[in-house]
This record gives structure tokens, C-alpha cells and sequence, in this order.
């Protein structure tokens, strides 16, 4: 997941793991900050990208939230429409 920040907080980040390879950077997506020893910044993300990742969902685990939805649609449908068989 790209993250944006500006240059100032992307070179304060590449002199840390200069310094020391073993730096460790915390990207937290629930809060949507990302920080490492005295550097801290927030990201913007959208709710559903959030919330997609938190969960772990992807496109098939998102359609299947709304099976229900979709069988009856398919149901109501008038016989002679097109559909995909």
C-alpha cells in the first residue's frame, strides 16, 4: 500500500534506516499514522480501503456481503431478460 507523505518526512525516514538497517517503522492503518522513533505522521485513506484491509477482504469477500441481495434480484427478474448463464 503506497503511502504519501512530503520529502521532509520521507528523508527523515531514509537517514533513520541509514543510520541503522534494523529501524523499525509502524504503519498502523487503523490509526492511519506511521511512526518511527521521533518521526510520526498521519496518511490519508478512505474508510472502505480501511476497512478492506483491516478485515482482510478482497473483491470476492466484499460481492459475498451481499449474496442475499443479489439471489433475489436474480429472482425478481423478469424471465425473458437477458442473463448471463
Amino acid at each position: 500500500m503506497p503511502i504519501e507523505t512530503n520529502q521532509e518526512n520521507i528523508e527523515k525516514l531514509f537517514n533513520k534506516i541509514h543510520e541503522n538497517q534494523k529501524t523499525l517503522i509502524k504503519i498502523s492503518v487503523e490509526d492511519k499514522t506511521v511512526v518511527c522513533e521521533d518521526i510520526s505522521f498521519s496518511f490519508d485513506l478512505d474508510n472502505f480501503s480501511q476497512k478492506r484491509i483491516i478485515e482482510g477482504l478482497d473483491k470476492i469477500d466484499i460481492t459475498l456481503e451481499y449474496v442475499d441481495q443479489i439471489e433475489s434480484f436474480s429472482k425478481s427478474r423478469k424471465h425473458w431478460k437477458p442473463k448471463l448463464v
